[in-house]
């Protein structure tokens, strides 16, 4: 037997709100555990298919990412691989990872500003759509927990992971490809184990 759920899912948050009503069947095999997560991480039914759209809308349904498709890999996995390169090539790899953060750009704009259209990213809103799509635990969850701050010309970055120093160096190199373009540069770093810092000047 299947249990039927009506999940609200929030297309706009304007002024004229639009909400579209989706419905949706489940099988019992699936009630149960998801009954369980919702009842230990504090959600809704809504809010878990909502990020669960948002998750598969914006990681695997990418048409330019066709032939270069998105791999789960586990944070283990991550670091031990990363703890086997060099330097240069974390460097590498995070001018890698921009390359395909600009292919899957126009995504991110459609579902975090809600707009089709092509606008002009400034660096704080850069920041604001890494946050929440790479950085953060509603996306891609590299960090456990993670700041950012805008004054003046500068911005301050940090973050606690638990994955070693030469994520934090690729991280670094990875900040660097995205804020350069806005005119930052790198005037301060703190690399560990399992923290990064980073002062960026305009």
């Amino acid at each position: 037997m299947c249990i039927t759920y009506i999940v609200l899912y929030n297309l706009k948050k304007m002024k004229h709100r639009k909400d579209h009503f989706i419905g949706t069947r489940i099988s019992r095999s699936l009630f149960k555990p998801l009954n369980e997560v919702i009842k230990k991480k504090n959600l809704t039914i809504s809010k878990l298919l909502r990020n669960g759209i948002f998750r598969y809308l914006m990681f695997f349904q990418r048409e330019e990412m066709q032939n270069n498709p998105m791999l789960i890999i586990s944070k283990n996995e991550f670091a031990f691989l990363l703890g086997k390169v060099k330097e240069d090539d974390l460097k590498e790899l995070a001018e890698l990872m921009f390359a395909n953060g600009v292919i899957t750009h126009k995504y991110q704009v459609e579902l975090l500003f809600k707009s089709s259209q092509e606008i002009g990213i400034t660096a704080r809103a850069q920041m604001a759509l890494l946050s929440r799509i790479v950085f953060s635990g509603e996306g891609q969850r590299w960090f456990r927990e993670f700041y950012y701050n805008f004054q003046r010309s500068r911005v301050t970055i940090a973050g606690k992971h638990s994955l070693n120093r030469n994520f934090s160096i690729f991280f670094k190199y990875y900040i660097i490809k995205y804020l350069e373009k806005f005119g930052y540069n790198l005037i301060e770093e703190n690399l560990e184990e399992e923290k990064v810092r980073l002062v960026l000047d305009n």
